[in-house]
């Protein structure tokens, strides 16, 4: 239940998107889609904070006091379906293409 509670809390904000004004296609949207871009941006960024505050961080701190760390780092690590193409053509469940490394972040013991 933890991995798919983290799954649905998370699913959109990490790795965090690149900042809009980074992407080379940025400066070609209208000014209108430029500032939209950037405020969900900013939203998605304070969104990814209030999640690891509050759901993370106390994951975080149960493994270190297990395992005696100091730091953690947090991973969710989805698996794809392929598509009925894929499965026909010879894909098989187990290719490393199908599985997405997302990271959660690094937590310090407290």
């Amino acid at each position: 239940m933890v991995a798919e509670t983290v799954d649905k809390a998370t699913a959109g904000l990490f790795p965090q998107p690149m900042p809009p004004n980074e992407d080379p296609e940025f400066m070609r949207l209208p000014p209108a889609q430029r500032r939209q871009a950037l405020a969900e941006y900013q939203t998605a960024g304070r969104r990814q904070n209030e999640v690891k505050k509050e759901l993370l961080q106390p994951i975080a701190q149960r493994l270190m006091i297990e395992h005696d760390a100091e730091t953690v780092e947090l991973w969710c690590l989805q698996h794809e379906i392929p598509s009925r193409e894929e499965f026909l053509s010879g894909a098989a469940l187990t290719d490393e293409r199908l599985y997405l490394h997302r990271p959660l972040g690094i937590f310090h013991r407290r």
